[in-house]
């Protein structure tokens, strides 16, 4: 009996060991590599979820321009910016790790109406946000630039409002920029430099 007993006690030393064993080694290789629950909804509530008109205006120097957002489908936003000098249109694709902007075009009169979300082939990939939505999130460009999330629960006050924003700050050399993100509606304040700021008058 002594021996049966002292044979079950060696066995389940054993697997004991062996299960310590392979968590130490699943541990060691995990070890310092972040994990993030990616909430896919939460990342795409930052940009607007259907079509509306979106001005901005420079209080200093009274400038305007209008971000015209026309297609929301298929996980890609397509937003014209038309101001007094030129209109590009900017195609988002609203991905699970990240928002990127996948395509931009100058336009005229003749494809101001065009839907580019159809048939896309893409000529940029830059990203605009990126998961995980909290501060101290960072990536690159492929300047060199520095994005980061300084804040998520970012409050400011815009003529077309009063919003509770994320904002995204860039920097590149002597360049900043901070942009400010609403839920559902997308961007609503730009601040350039410390010093040029456009913020969303209306929106409808």
């Amino acid at each position: 009996m002594d021996k049966v007993l002292s044979d079950r006690l060696i066995f389940w030393m054993v697997i004991i060991f062996i299960t310590i064993f392979f968590a130490n080694i699943i541990y060691i290789k995990n070890i310092g590599r972040p994990v993030h629950n990616i909430n896919v909804e939460e990342l795409q509530n930052y940009f607007p979820n259907r079509t509306m008109n979106k001005m901005f205006k420079n209080e200093s120097k009274n400038e305007t321009f209008t971000h015209l957002v026309d297609f929301v489908k298929d996980g890609k936003v397509q937003i014209k910016q038309i101001d007094k000098l030129a209109k590009v249109v900017m195609v988002y694709s609203l991905d699970n790790d990240a928002i990127r902007l996948v395509y931009t075009k100058n336009l005229d009169s003749k494809n101001i109406g065009i839907d580019y979300t159809q048939d896309l082939v893409a000529n940029r990939n830059d990203i605009i946000i990126m998961s995980p939505i909290q501060e101290g999130t960072r990536w690159w460009d492929d300047d060199g630039g520095l994005y980061e999330i300084i804040n998520k629960d970012a409050v400011v006050e815009t003529p077309a409002g009063r919003f509770q924003t994320l904002v995204v700050k860039y920097i590149n050399d002597d360049f900043t920029v901070k942009e400010y993100y609403a839920e559902d509606i997308g961007l609503v304040k730009i601040v350039v430099n410390n010093f040029d700021t456009f913020e969303l008058v209306n929106y409808r």
